[in-house]
């Protein structure tokens, strides 16, 4: 029920030449915003050709969390 989290559904059916650069930013920024952990290294858009839908591809690094040192 939290909308802020998904992509802008105003996006849904325009053509995929139209939509791509924001669709790219939208899927960044619901990444970046609520995975902190995550960088996102690069995000691609594509129309598949079987079924005319837009795939969103992205390449993610995920942080290490560092280890606290602990005082014995």
């Amino acid at each position: 029920m939290d909308r802020t989290r998904g992509l802008n559904a105003n996006l849904t059916g325009a053509p995929c030449a139209e939509v791509k650069e924001e669709l790219t930013s939208d899927a960044e920024w619901v990444i970046e915003t609520w995975e902190p952990r995550v960088q996102v290294n690069q995000i691609s858009v594509s129309q598949n050709g079987e079924t005319g839908e837009l795939d969103v591809d992205a390449d993610l690094s995920v942080a290490a969390e560092e280890e606290e040192e602990i005082d014995e």
